[in-house]
């Protein structure tokens, strides 16, 4: 009998001992459960702002397109307008200046007055037929 006593004592003294265990396993399970429920969260959080990012990276890509497209078209312009700025100066270059003009009224100053003394004598050679 005295070894089963012992046996039965060794039971009592690990009887509290196992439902502390069970308890401690639940805990860790519990836990365990939580941290792989923030692990999934955070991992759709990232998937989530990964999409984002990839997202808005693509319409940054084509609104940047979309103006290399409008500097280019702008580039073409400026130097059509550089081309046609050149050309008007170089007409610019064979149009009178102020002294050409003034010059030119003096020339019509000094032949106006002759010019109605041939009025003058005309008028007077139609009068006479």
């Amino acid at each position: 009998m005295p070894v089963f006593g012992q046996d039965q004592d060794r039971r009592k003294a690990g009887g509290p001992i196992i439902p502390e265990i069970v308890g401690r396993v639940n805990d860790n399970t519990k836990r365990l459960r939580l941290l792989e429920e923030r692990e999934r969260l955070l991992t759709g959080r990232i998937s989530s702002l990964d999409e984002s990012s990839f997202q808005k990276i693509k319409e940054l890509e084509d609104v940047v397109a979309e103006l290399g497209t409008k500097l280019a078209a702008q580039d073409e312009k400026i130097a059509t307008l550089q081309n046609s700025l050149k050309e008007a100066v170089k007409q610019l270059k064979f149009l009178a200046t102020k002294s050409d003009i003034r010059k030119l009224e003096e020339t019509l100053k000094i032949l106006d007055p002759i010019r109605q003394q041939l009025a003058g004598a005309g008028e007077s050679g139609q009068q006479d037929q």
